[in-house]
């Protein structure tokens, strides 16, 4: 009887010795962005096959294989009509207007957008300058100019003082415009988008000057110029000089700026 209660011990200490060097199950781990994938994948990820991917969003992840490479995909966040409540705070949705973000309570608007949108820089050339009379009124065009160099979104509309801009989205804009130029008999400029103007600055015989201006719309606007105005001040006509006619600087030192930020 002793005998054969230590061959049973031995035998459960063989199988216990037996499980103990049997391999771990395998796991997947975790794909990494960046690293490379094969489609379809190999091995046991978790997620479902779309098209020429494949999602894996084993433990959180929503990392996608495209073209061989592990990579997050980009969001497309539609309407809601539900309210912002601490169940869905941190969402995000696009009203056809603008980003809104939950808080929790209400749904923000996310100041998003906002910055430089665009600008023109004109370098001064010989003979090119702009006049107008005692009205209110844009500066003409000058073929003696040169062809301003346009950046961001900002197109010329000529070789005068103006920006243009085919789309802007609603919100609130500052418009500047900054001619290190020279004034004849003295000049009142201000800004104007065709519908309405803004700011206001007197030059008379400097160097320099800045013109801004603040213009807000509740919708999109599609072409929209924005251009210097200018009338006399005490004498019969209003000369913006590009050409450094009066100042002994050389005419490439005569750089102007016109340039529009969002604001809000």
């Amino acid at each position: 009887m002793p005998m054969l209660r230590r061959h049973a011990v031995t035998r459960r200490l063989a199988l216990l010795a037996g499980l103990a060097v049997l391999p771990a199950a395998a796991y997947a781990a975790d794909p990494t962005q960046g690293t490379s994938c094969t489609n379809p994948a190999t091995g046991p990820i978790s997620g479902s096959t779309n098209g020429a991917s494949l999602v894996a969003p084993a433990g959180g992840n929503n990392l996608v294989c495209v073209s061989g490479t592990w990579q997050y995909p980009a969001y497309q966040f539609g309407s809601t009509a539900a309210s912002c409540t601490s169940t869905n705070a941190g969402a995000v949705q696009w009203t056809g207007t603008v980003f809104q973000g939950c808080d929790g309570t209400t749904w923000n608007t996310l100041n998003s957008g906002l910055g430089y949108m665009g600008g023109l820089t004109l370098i001064g050339k010989g003979s090119c300058n702009w006049t107008v009379g005692t009205a209110w009124a844009d500066f003409s065009a000058d073929a003696s100019c040169n062809t301003a160099t346009a950046d961001g979104a900002a197109i010329s509309p000529g070789k005068y003082p103006a920006i243009q801009f085919s789309t802007l989205p609603p919100g609130t804009y500052k418009v500047t415009f900054n001619i290190p130029a020279d004034s004849s008999d003295g000049c009142i400029l201000r800004i104007s988008d065709g519908t309405s103007t803004a700011g206001l600055s007197d030059i008379s015989f400097v160097a320099s000057t800045y013109t801004t201006g603040i213009f807000s719309y509740a919708s999109t606007q599609t072409n929209i110029t924005f251009s210097l105005q200018g009338r006399v001040k005490t004498a019969n006509n209003c000369t913006v000089y590009g050409d450094a006619a009066t100042t002994g600087l050389t005419v490439t030192d005569f750089v102007s700026k016109y340039y529009v930020e969002k604001i809000q």
